[in-house]
């Protein structure tokens, strides 16, 4: 018994190693960025303007994740924290960050936020990967409105 429960927790060791960890704080290179695949709609309210601000702050330790983002825009500023589990399929909820959960993809992250879900809803899925020197984060985000538009950004996040 002894030898199968430290087999198992090696395995588990061993799988979150080859994860990449998002630790740091991670600071939005607007120039780097494209927002232009959600420019040009006709409706403004599908569009997804660049915000003049947006910092990520990261707290990775294996399979666990916390995050803070904090963001301007339009001279306002917004912020949300997420504390969850990546691949438990348990969300993480609050009303100003959504229903969170984030999946594994390969080396790649992927965290799925949904909004309003009994009414007016929305989704958000994000791709997250990292450079090969694990200084740029490069964030590929997708969201569908609640008319099922769907608009992509490519977010770009310089470690600080």
């Amino acid at each position: 018994m002894r030898i199968f429960l430290l087999t198992l927790t090696l395995g588990a060791l061993l799988t979150a190693a080859d994860k990449p960890n998002y630790s740091g704080t991670w600071r939005l290179n607007v120039a780097a960025s494209d927002f232009s695949q959600s420019a040009g709609k006709r409706d403004p309210t599908l569009q997804l303007p660049a915000p003049e601000s947006m910092t990520r702050m990261i707290e990775q330790k294996g399979d666990h994740l916390k995050y803070r983002v904090e963001r301007t825009l339009g001279g306002k500023k917004y912020e949300f924290d997420v504390d969850l589990t990546i691949g438990s399929g348990e969300p993480f909820s609050s009303n100003p960050a959504g229903i969170v959960t984030a999946e594994w993809s390969g080396d790649a992250l992927t965290v799925a936020t949904l909004y309003n879900p009994n009414r007016a809803r929305s989704e958000r899925t994000e791709k997250w990967s990292l450079s090969a020197d694990g200084k740029t984060l490069i964030d590929e985000m997708a969201f569908r409105s609640p008319e099922g538009v769907e608009t992509k950004v490519r977010r770009v996040f310089e470690k600080q």
